[in-house]
C-alpha cells in the first residue's frame, strides 16, 4: 500500500513491491499472479477496513445518530490507517 500511495499504481512494479516487502518476486507472483491481482487485494484490504469500522459503529438511536456513529467510525479508521485514504485517492486519480 505504501508504494501505491507514494508513487501511484502505474509507476510501481511487482519487483519493487517484492523488494519493499523483503520477499522474492516469485512469491509475490505466486500469491497475486499480476499487478491487477495485487491491486484487487489492496482494494479488498481497504474495503475490509471500511466495513469493519462501519460494523463496529454504535448504531443505537435513530437514523441520524446511526449515520453519525458510522461516519465517526470511518473517520477514526482513516486516522488510524492513513494509507487507506491515500491509496484510495491514488486509485481514483489513475
Amino acid at each position: 500500500m505504501d508504494l501505491y500511495a507514494q508513487y501511484g499504481e502505474d509507476r510501481v512494479s511487482l519487483r519493487a513491491i517484492a523488494a519493499e516487502a523483503g520477499v522474492t518476486l516469485g512469491l509475490v507472483q505466486h500469491h497475486f499472479k499480476t499487478k491487477a491481482g495485487l491491486r484487487r487485494a489492496v482494494d479488498e484490504l481497504v474495503a475490509d477496513y471500511f466495513w469493519q469500522a462501519v460494523a463496529e459503529a454504535d448504531d443505537q438511536g435513530g437514523p441520524a445518530e446511526a449515520a453519525t456513529a458510522r461516519r465517526e467510525a470511518v473517520q477514526r479508521m482513516l486516522a488510524e490507517n492513513p494509507r487507506c485514504s491515500t491509496t484510495s485517492a491514488v486509485r481514483r486519480s489513475n
